[in-house]
């Protein structure tokens, strides 16, 4: 894989990153606590679901052949849900039954209690529209024993979770989620407890970062550090957190600065690196490499450059590493409520808010202002080929928040 000495596409940043990012070894975890995670093999289903026909209505069990008898069917007994009657149905006879109740032997009809009468035990059909079968869930109708319930590959949202513990299966199997190292950097920063000394900011990113990985529902490791703008400690840091990490992730340093040194401080600790640049805004100065097979990110000191190169580039391999095959979800074309213009050659991610019927692009998209970022609920992705866009042009939007 050839090193990217100039400003690359993000086309091509993203190719990069793909191509260098590995899914990481399958762990068995609780089904319960297996949320948005994926998984590593196939489950096959250790029961028929339903595991017995049951009544969908409140009403009564039958045999469908009585109904044609004139004379009124003898009510033996009631069944409810998680009660089991192991006396088969006679002819002549119904059975009271509930909503998930199991149907006892023999009864393969069920009335609606809203379409009967009932006196001293006798039922009297109140409808001829009854069809054989009605209201009942047959055993094995969802999936049967030894099936395929859900592919390696799938995405454990709640439903999946719900679908796995009515199946009874306690435990699954599912890629790890990656062990994170964020190292903030950098001699501006306010101890965050005390008051803001002049010449000085309090610092945001590791709060930022923390909370957009607690977002996508990261439940991986993560561990921050912070440290001055001193190349030998930085070095001796990065050192130590490269062996128990599985990606890391710096903010600071990057830029051209006379105190922007990281690039050289990841080349003695072994980083290769396989660009630093991108045709884009903001964001222009993310670093990638690899340490081993471990991917490197080194973002933007700025706030919303760092937090746009989190969402498009560090979340995608956070996907790709968790074992997810599409890692950029929440991709969607709508048109924008106003004109804007940019440089060619340049691409931009601009703060925006969508209803989902339009986007419209926010005020204050310089790197430095996290203001209008607060309020944005989506990304307006503007390739380099773009010189800008016209009210009510359709432009590709990049969901970060669904609030």
């Amino acid at each position: 894989m050839s090193i990217q000495s100039e400003p690359i596409s993000v086309n091509r940043a993203r190719k990069l990153i793909s191509e260098t990012v590995r899914t990481l070894l399958p762990v068995v975890l609780d089904t319960d606590k297996s949320i948005a995670r994926v998984l590593a093999e196939d489950i096959i289903s250790p029961i028929d679901s339903p595991p017995f026909n049951s009544s969908t209505r409140d009403g009564y069990a039958l045999r469908y052949e009585d109904i044609r008898i004139s004379a009124p069917l003898r009510v033996e007994g009631t069944i409810k849900a998680g009660s089991y009657s192991g006396r088969p149905l006679k002819a002549g006879e119904a059975v009271r039954i509930y909503t998930g109740a199991p149907l006892p032997e023999g009864a393969d009809t069920v009335i609606m209690q809203e379409y009967t009468d009932v006196k001293l035990n006798r039922l009297r059909i109140t409808t001829k529209n009854i069809c054989p079968g009605d209201y009942i869930n047959k055993r094995g109708s969802q999936i049967k024993k030894g099936a395929v319930a859900l592919k390696q590959g799938t995405a454990l949202i709640p439903a999946a979770i719900g679908y796995l513990s009515a199946l009874g299966v306690k435990k699954v199997r599912v890629y790890q989620q990656p062990c994170i190292s964020i190292i903030i950097t950098g001699d501006e920063f306010s101890n965050k407890n005390g008051s803001l000394k002049e010449g000085m900011i309090f610092e945001s990113s590791s709060a930022m970062i923390a909370a957009a990985l607690q977002y996508i529902h990261f439940k991986g490791a993560s561990k921050i550090y912070y440290c001055k703008d001193h190349p030998g400690r930085l070095l001796s840091l990065i050192r130590k957190v490269l062996p128990s990490s599985d990606m890391l992730i710096t903010t600071g340093g990057v830029s051209a600065g006379k105190y922007d040194y990281l690039t050289k401080v990841f080349e003695k600790a072994g980083v290769k690196r396989l660009f630093h640049k991108i045709r884009q805004a903001p964001g222009k100065p993310l670093y990638f490499g690899k340490h081993n097979d471990k991917p490197v990110f080194g973002l933007p000191g700025n706030p919303a450059s760092s937090l746009v190169c989190f969402y498009e580039y560090v979340y995608p391999a956070i996907r790709q590493m968790s074992g997810f095959s599409n890692t950029m979800p929440g991709i969607l074309h709508l048109p924008v409520t106003a004109a804007f213009k940019k440089k060619r050659n340049m691409s931009r991610f601009l703060k925006a808010s969508t209803d989902f019927n339009t986007v419209s692009i926010l005020p204050n998209q310089e790197s430095h202002y996290l203001n209008s970022f607060a309020q944005a609920n989506c990304l307006v992705y503007l390739n380099d080929k773009m010189s800008g866009i016209k009210e009510g042009q359709a432009v590709e939007v990049h969901l970060i928040h669904l609030f």
